[in-house]
């Protein structure tokens, strides 16, 4: 019933310069479970425990546990991030929420720990149940949230004992409060044939004056849990909508396992470190993004000092992501948009994306002001889209970066090049967009 709370990163100081460089420009990241840990094999050997160490104090155990685990299942956390229910799917009522980031994304053993009733649970108790990883959806506004979940485990039996103990628990705890909710009242109710087991609850909690209601259907499909639920501020009775939410995301769970959904590995869609000179460094994970099926972000820092491509660019920091829309049409749509933006240097919504993207995450911190001094198109052919700018800053020196948008079927990526101080080539960003359109092509 409450947000997943967020684990403080631990970052301690090492000895060596280039380490500490990567950790503090690791800090920079967005607040994401980070899925995917890669350091170029062709750096020293011995960065690797140093930079792993803090990493592992950050959260990223469970994460790395999820992957090995999950390739051992055959379901690849890319096949999770489709089956929850996008927007779309979730009907009229839907309509006007708004994506819930703290409520969305990668849902590993740490979050699900937060997450749970049982305040003796830990990340280390779900990964010995069996738990591997999960995917979660989640929309909101005032009074009212509706989200979708798929767990994966071990196997079948650890699934339906997670079922059972998730249940056991609402129960033991009915009329205590537990890590500040008071569980003040459990019900059950009948759901149709859903997966191989499926079981519904009705609850209502309340943490001081504030009071919710909650809905939700749990079901086994194999080694997988879904899981459906609709919060309210009142006590109507949504099972009917519950219901139709669970039937929905069977449905997906089932085409996706099936192939008959589309469910690429976007982690390969993306650059990798082998595509940048030696010593890049990357954080990779999948993140809740409005109106995309999945998004997969991988985000590069060069060791100092900076190498140069071939085209003579030194990159501070290099982002690639790509995103899967429902449709091509939908995929084109979002590509007139990003163009939009990035071809007006002086709109308001050119401004804002240089804020939240550009420095708030490819830089990672914000000056109180800054000009565009340049902005001018990059050709590149592809149907891809470029920009080359030169940013002036108060406090922070000046920027040359580059934002390059390209679509390949359902698939929109993004290359965004942080070159603080330094001169990026035009060349250089060609070449990286052809490659990542290559990677695109190849799923």
């Amino acid at each position: 019933m409450t947000s997943p709370r967020r684990r403080p990163q631990v970052q301690p100081k090492s000895t060596d310069a280039s380490i500490d460089w990567h950790l503090e420009r690791l800090s920079t990241l967005r607040n994401q479970e980070v899925t995917q840990v890669v350091v170029d094999p062709r750096s020293s050997r011995r960065f690797v425990p140093l930079l792993l160490v803090p990493l592992a104090l950050a959260g990223l155990v469970a994460a790395v546990i999820s992957a090995t685990a999950a390739s051992n299942a055959a379901i690849p956390t890319s096949k999770l991030v489709v089956m929850v229910l996008p927007k779309a799917e979730l009907g009229r009522a839907a309509a006007p929420l708004e994506l819930d980031a703290s409520s969305s994304g990668v849902y590993g053993n740490g979050k699900a720990a937060d997450d749970s009733i049982d305040p003796n649970e830990t990340a280390a108790s779900l990964a010995r149940a069996g738990r591997l990883t999960g995917y979660e959806l989640s929309y909101g506004k005032p009074k009212l949230e509706i989200g979708t979940e798929v767990d994966l485990f071990r196997g079948s039996a650890a699934a339906s004992a997670n079922m059972a103990k998730r249940l056991r628990d609402l129960r033991r705890f009915e009329g205590k409060v537990v890590k500040g909710v008071k569980l003040e009242r459990v019900q059950t109710f009948a759901v149709p044939k859903l997966g191989d087991k499926a079981v519904g609850t009705r609850l209502a909690a309340s943490v001081g004056s504030k009071r919710v209601w909650g809905t939700s259907i749990r079901f086994r499909l194999g080694a997988l849990e879904g899981s459906a639920r609709v919060e309210r501020s009142d006590a109507a009775d949504v099972s009917a909508r519950t219901i139709q939410l669970a039937l929905a995301l069977e449905h997906r769970m089932r085409g996706v396992l099936a192939a008959t959904i589309y469910a690429p590995d976007l982690s390969r869609a993306v650059l990798s470190t082998h595509d940048l000179p030696r010593g890049a460094f990357a954080s990779s994970a999948y993140v809740p993004v409005n109106d995309t099926l999945a998004t997969y972000e991988r985000r590069f820092l060069l060791e100092p000092p900076n190498k140069k491509l071939r085209g003579g660019s030194r990159l501070d920091v290099l982002e690639s992501d790509v995103s899967l829309y429902a449709s091509t049409r939908e995929a084109d749509q979002a590509l007139l948009n990003m163009e939009g933006v990035i071809s007006h240097a002086r709109s308001k919504a050119f401004h804002d994306f240089l804020e939240e993207v550009f420095f708030g995450r490819v830089v990672g911190a914000v000056p109180p002001s800054f000009t565009v001094l340049r902005n001018r198109k990059i050709p590149i052919g592809d149907g891809a889209r470029g920009v080359d700018i030169l940013i002036g800053t108060r406090g922070l020196g000046r920027f040359e970066g580059a934002f390059v948008f390209a679509r390949v079927g359902r698939l929109v990526g993004f290359l965004a090049a942080d070159g603080k101080g330094n001169r990026i080539n035009a060349s250089d960003v060609e070449q990286l967009t052809r490659r990542m359109i290559e990677r695109m092509r190849s799923v």
